[in-house]
């Protein structure tokens, strides 16, 4: 048989086990306290993101219509020079065009003489 333990000893023992469990408690109440703070610390930091990340869109958005702006007065500048491109190459052509005509017209006008005088030194002379 197994002596029983002396009183003193048991008294310890339940000191012991009182110690822990209030070591236990205090434990874990720091423990939540330090979750809870770090819970505070990561919201404002979410809000903190949040506003910083809506001030950048904002800017964003800005800047994209003063891109878009910029961009269609300079299609606005090219669609212009196109224009002026088109209507001089118009121009020339209709130059180029009544040139030949007078021409064409000229070479009728010779053969015509030719043909009706029956000789052909005006053309030879003209285009010589």
């Amino acid at each position: 048989m197994t002596r029983p333990k002396p009183y003193s000893t048991f008294l310890d023992e339940v000191k012991k086990q009182e110690l822990e469990a209030e070591v236990e408690a205090w434990k874990k109440t720091k423990e939540t306290e330090l979750i809870d703070k770090l819970t505070r610390k990561e919201a404002a930091i979410n809000e903190w993101e949040r506003k910083q990340t809506s001030k950048i869109v904002e800017e964003m958005k800005k800047f994209e219509s003063k891109l878009e702006k910029k961009h269609a007065k300079a299609l606005q500048k090219f669609q212009k020079k196109m224009n002026i491109t088109k209507a001089e190459a118009n121009k020339m052509t209709t130059k180029a065009r009544k040139e030949t005509i007078e021409k064409i017209s000229d070479i009728s006008r010779i053969s015509d003489r030719a043909l009706a005088t029956k000789n052909l030194k005006c053309v030879k002379l003209r285009f010589s």
